[in-house]
C-alpha cells in the first residue's frame, strides 16, 4: 500500500513547527534525508514527507528535547548502533548500580555472562528486554529463559531492525517468536497471547537511559 504523504506547508501547520526548526533537525540528522521527497505539482516542485513517520518523529523530538541535546537525540533515533560511542562497552555493574538491570535479571542471565562486565550493545539490550519482561510479571522465570535463548540467538539482527516479540501459551506450552514490526501472525483460538512487546520502542527507552544516566563504562 502506498504511504500517505504530507506537504511541507501542511506539515509545518499540523506539527506547529517553523521552517527553521524543520531544517535544523534535518541538519542534525534527527529527520532522515530520504523523508524529504521532491515531487512535481501544478505549481512547480514541492517537498513532501511520509505523513505518519514524520509526525511521529516530530512528536518524539518534542517529547525529548528538554532532556536531551540535539546530538543525543540523533543518537536516540540512529539505527547505526555500532558507530555511536555511547553504545559501546556498556558496563553491566553500572547498569546494575543505576537500577536499569536488577539482580534477578543478572542472575537469570549469569550463565550467559559469566565473569563478564563489559557488554556489547546487543548483549545489554537483551538483558534490558528480559528486565522489562520480568518486571511486567507477564512471564514466568522459565518462560523468560526461553525468551532469553531466542534473543541471544537473534540479537545481532533485532537491534538493527524494528521487531516485535510475541509470546503465547497453549495447553501449558509457551512459544516465543520475533516478527518484523509490520508482519502479521495469526494464532488459533486456543492460544493466549501473554506478551506483545515492540523492541523498537523498547530500544528507544534503553538508549535514552544510556544517554541520560551514563549507563556506560
Amino acid at each position: 500500500m502506498e504511504q500517505e504523504l504530507i506537504s511541507k506547508k501542511d506539515l509545518l501547520q499540523e506539527a506547529d513547527i517553523s521552517y527553521g526548526q524543520l531544517y535544523r533537525w534535518k541538519r542534525k540528522q534527527l529527520i532522515p534525508e530520504e523523508w524529504f521527497i521532491r515531487k512535481s505539482t501544478f505549481t512547480g516542485q514541492e517537498t513532501f514527507f511520509p505523513k505518519e513517520k514524520i509526525l511521529e518523529r516530530i512528536e518524539k523530538i518534542k517529547q525529548h528535547k528538554d532532556d536531551l541535546s540535539l546530538d543525543n537525540l540523533a543518537q536516540l533515533f540512529t539505527k547505526k548502533i555500532d558507530e555511536e560511542p555511547h553504545f559501546k562497552n556498556i558496563s553491566l555493574s553500572h547498569l546494575h548500580s543505576k537500577e536499569i538491570i536488577s539482580q534477578a535479571t543478572q542472575d537469570l542471565c549469569q550463565l550467559e555472562l559469566t565473569n563478564v562486565d563489559t557488554l556489547s550493545y546487543p548483549q545489554a539490550f537483551t538483558l534490558f528486554t528480559i528486565e522489562e519482561i520480568l518486571s511486567s510479571g507477564s512471564c514466568s522465570l522459565e518462560e523468560a529463559k526461553l525468551i532469553l535463548t531466542l534473543l541471544r540467538e537473534q540479537e545481532e539482527n533485532f537491534t538493527h531492525k524494528p521487531y516485535v516479540l510475541l509470546v503465547s501459551r497453549k495447553l501449558g506450552v509457551t512459544t516465543a517468536i520475533l516478527l518484523h514490526q509490520h508482519d502479521e501472525v495469526h494464532f488459533d483460538s486456543a492460544s493466549k497471547i501473554i506478551l506483545n512487546l515492540s523492541l523498537d520502542a523498547l530500544q528507544e527507552r534503553f538508549k535514552q537511559l544510556l544517554l541520560t544516566d551514563g549507563g556506560i563504562s
